[in-house]
């Protein structure tokens, strides 16, 4: 065989030539890559690659976080009498947020459509006093002394005009929750009399899960979405926010619904206004430039059980008065939010009236709610 294909190159002299000639061209290929010639360009291939990384890091999805301030005081501004420190006196507290997509992992998880998620973590002080705090022995036919801290975590999802809120809060009613602290420091501030707390709930472990659906619908809207990206509607419409709610644990056992009505200019892509037991949807976009609205909100509750109406739940016998089960509130406010660049700031004012929570209440409740919020998308 060897010798056959000697043959075809004229005999091994031949064949010695052809292969001295063959690694001469290779040892000169070698010598002009080493050399100044100009090198191969990179494949065209390599820059569409890099080209395509770059498109899919400029578009890579906003990281939107947010904080929350919150305040309640039943002496903020519109209330229906002209005593303040009585029955839910006050509370205070913030929320973080992870916006859009922070929720993601549990909705996949469970396998749920979502067009977006939140997670986020909110800490609350509350404070609920009798109707008179300046005698030494409260009435007994009053409300007892009792302050409640804790701290919350949630998951959102919104699916088309669908959203779902999940809380789950851990604390402590007592003397722990430094309610009596707060009022104190809040009173000396403004040199008004301290309350006596002595007679206040003893320390108690609270749990509470809280479940909420809401659903959003337009009812009327007027104008044409100016073009430009995000969320921008700049129209002015007219919504409806039908709401349920459900509470479980050792400080509510409770299920309400209601809705909320507002009117405004390029609504925000959220499921209302925000307080400080419900830190408000982060499941939508933010809107381009400004959004503002008025609205009001109804609900109606029946209550199983209200800790702070009732007592302690391992300390009995402890003060407590009479629960009135079917219980509701009116209220509405304004709200308005401003984005410039990768910032939004949003502040809202809601006042509220409660009907009578107890039986051996004499007159209704009024409380005034400030929320202040920022975003930054990172």
């Amino acid at each position: 065989m060897m010798d056959r294909d000697l043959d075809r190159f004229g005999g091994p002299r031949q064949a010695g030539f052809l292969a001295a000639g063959l690694a001469c061209i290779a040892m000169a290929g070698a010598a002009l890559g080493q050399g100044d010639q100009p090198q191969p360009e990179e494949p065209i291939g390599v820059d569409v690659v890099q080209a395509e990384e770059s498109v899919l890091e400029d578009s890579s999805p906003a990281q939107p976080a947010s904080l929350s301030l919150f305040f309640e005081n039943d002496g903020t501004f519109t209330r229906p009498n002209h005593n303040s420190d009585r029955h839910y006196t006050s509370g205070q507290g913030f929320a973080i947020a992870r916006h859009q997509n922070g929720g993601d992992g549990i909705a996949d998880a469970l396998s749920l459509d979502a067009d977006g998620t939140a997670f986020g973590l909110t800490l609350v002080q509350q404070i609920y006093t009798p109707d008179n705090i300046s005698v030494s022995v409260p009435d007994p036919d009053d409300r007892p002394y009792v302050g409640y801290l804790y701290l919350g975590t949630y998951w959102q999802r919104q699916h088309e005009n669908v959203f779902d809120h999940v809380e789950l809060d851990l604390g402590v009613v007592g003397p722990s929750s430094l309610a009596e602290q707060t009022q104190e420091w809040i009173h000396d501030l403004f040199a008004e009399v301290d309350p006596n707390w002595n007679t206040q709930l003893g320390d108690e472990f609270a749990y509470n899960l809280t479940l909420r659906r809401k659903w959003r619908f337009m009812l009327w809207e007027e104008g044409e979405a100016s073009p430009g990206g995000g969320y921008q509607p700049e129209v002015w419409g007219l919504q409806l926010i039908p709401e349920v709610g459900l509470d479980v644990g050792n400080v509510h056992r409770r299920i309400n619904a209601g809705g909320t009505l507002r009117f405004g200019f390029n609504l925000p892509d959220d499921f209302g206004p925000a307080r400080l037991i419900d830190p408000g949807s982060a499941t939508g976009q933010s809107v381009q430039g400004l959004s503002t609205y008025a609205f009001v909100r109804g609900i109606g509750r029946y209550v199983e059980w209200n800790t702070f109406i009732e007592g302690s739940n391992e300390r009995n016998p402890s003060r407590s008065v009479s629960l009135e089960p079917w219980v509701g509130e009116i209220g509405g406010g304004f709200a308005v939010d401003w984005r410039h660049g990768n910032w939004t700031f949003g502040a809202a004012y809601q006042q509220t009236y409660f009907s009578r929570e107890f039986e051996e209440q004499v007159t209704d409740d009024g409380l005034g709610s400030i929320a202040l919020r920022v975003l930054y998308e990172f």
